[in-house]
């Protein structure tokens, strides 16, 4: 699913059941962003999103990303 800022979804899509998340979301965003001929946009995900593949996918295109991780501990009083 992909959202506008507020969190209104903008498309949603299916996928067979045995592909994974990480092998769909960057050409999902891709086609989004033609669709709507976007030349910027934001990837924020979670902690299942995360591979090193991913990252270097996201920055090969050129897109801003925020991806959540988990961490152990926290390393400092917030």
């Amino acid at each position: 699913m992909l959202t506008d800022v507020n969190g209104f979804p903008l498309r949603i899509q299916a996928f067979e059941g045995n592909k994974a998340e990480t092998k769909t979301f960057l050409p999902s965003v891709k086609e989004f962003m033609g669709t709507y001929d976007l030349t910027d946009v934001t990837v924020v995900a979670d902690a299942g999103m995360i591979s090193d593949a991913n990252r270097r996918d996201l920055d090969t295109a050129g897109l801003s990303y925020v991806l959540g991780g988990k961490t152990r501990e926290i390393p400092h009083v917030i």
